[in-house]
């Protein structure tokens, strides 16, 4: 029988390599002429000047988001946002 450590490293080490397959990269492209807040299902996620690029990291998955400026205007997107990541053109 394996030590009680090999066991519990084991486990974790397989924990660890379980949640970076799941993990993907959401990239908000900006495309307005002002600064976009985005959340991520509910949560905040980046700040993007006009006319750049945010990326977030999230899990692969179902995801609402939201971004707002700061003149009111509100966009919101569901996606499913692959390991491979996903691009949202706010525009």
């Amino acid at each position: 029988m394996k030590p009680l450590w090999q066991i519990s490293f084991a486990l974790v080490l397989l924990a660890g390599l379980c949640q970076a397959a799941n993990a993907a990269t959401l990239s908000v492209e900006n495309k307005l002429d002002e600064a976009v807040t985005v959340n991520v299902d509910g949560n905040y996620g980046c700040n993007t000047a006009p006319a750049t690029t945010c990326s977030i990291p999230v899990s692969a998955g179902d995801h609402t988001l939201k971004a707002s400026t700061a003149s009111g205007k509100t966009f919101h997107k569901d996606a499913s946002v692959p390991a491979s990541g996903y691009t949202w053109t706010i525009s």
